[in-house]
């Protein structure tokens, strides 16, 4: 990866300010993938740090469900978006769908996310990033439709609660 920096002594990525924004996005890949890279972050300009501590926070708040299974719901390519929903029926928060989006441009897009795994059966919640709230009913096969906006080259989240 050609934007992160590399010391013969140090074996972390240490990014750059030029070099925030996309280092932004591949944590928040890894972060939403299950798997949150050690960071030492001391070393890191001021906004560098600073986002490493909400990523991290973030991982941190939502740990039981994104360390939960996974339902990959399109084949990485590059060239759409591309999810996964994490899911445990166990839980309070039933699923986590993040959806990334690998293009240079916006994009939306009406997703059929099939909610078997997480245990939601009739109707589900859906919590936005942005702390918004809908209510979807799921249809016979345990499927909702959800319009998912993403920014370029970014990721969005949804967590999924039974109503």
């Amino acid at each position: 990866i050609s934007w992160w920096r590399r010391s013969r002594d140090d074996r972390t990525s240490s990014p750059t300010c030029r070099t925030l924004p996309p280092h932004v996005v591949v944590e928040s890949w890894y972060g939403s993938a299950g798997s949150l890279p050690w960071a030492t972050y001391l070393r890191y300009p001021e906004e560098t740090r600073d986002m490493v501590k909400s990523v991290v926070a973030w991982f941190k708040q939502y740990r039981e469900i994104l360390e939960s299974d996974i339902v990959h719901g399109r084949r990485a390519d590059g060239r759409d978006l591309d999810w996964v929903l994490h899911a445990n029926p166990e839980l309070e928060d039933k699923g986590m769908l993040c959806v990334y989006n690998p293009l240079p441009q916006e994009a939306t897009k009406t997703l059929r996310v099939h909610l078997y795994y997480t245990g939601v059966t009739s109707r589900a919640e859906i919590e936005t990033a942005d702390g918004s709230r809908a209510e979807v009913d799921v249809d016979g096969d345990d499927n909702i439709e959800l319009t998912v906006q993403v920014p370029a080259n970014g990721m969005r989240w949804y967590v999924i609660r039974e109503k």
